[in-house]
């Protein structure tokens, strides 16, 4: 796939980081009210690039999804609430919930085919060998 054409999703989600770092600035509020969901860590082994999520609780394995395109890594799924009924009348609510969607970009080269990912402790941790 060539590399220069045009992706309204990437487009997308370009615009909406610079505005949410826009917004950040000119609102001064904290990185905490607008980090994205999930938080990873990326790091580097001498054979892959490993891509791992804080924990997810409550999060659909089987909606669980990872892909990858030319240089982006997307981690998307739902998380469902673990407390649904009527009674409840939440006070303030910041655990997220519903669907996510995060976008990683990988800049170093690597066989995205050849990708394992696990899921352990709600811990979603993805390996990308080295080319």
């Amino acid at each position: 796939m060539d590399e220069n054409k045009f992706d309204p999703v990437k487009e997308f989600i370009s615009l909406r980081d610079t505005v949410t770092r826009t917004l950040s600035k000119s609102l001064n509020l904290t990185t905490e009210a607008i980090r994205p969901f999930p938080l990873v860590d990326v790091y580097e082994t001498p054979n892959s690039i490993v891509v791992q999520t804080q924990p997810i609780p409550g999060v659909v394995t089987t909606e669980l999804m990872v892909s990858m395109e030319n240089k982006t890594l997307t981690i998307s799924g739902e998380v469902i609430p673990d407390v649904v009924d009527e009674e409840h009348h939440f006070i303030k609510r910041e655990r997220h919930i519903g669907a996510f969607s995060r976008n990683i970009v990988i800049d170093q080269p690597v066989n995205a085919n050849q990708a394992e990912a696990s899921f352990k402790n709600n811990i979603l941790t993805v390996r990308l060998p080295r080319r």
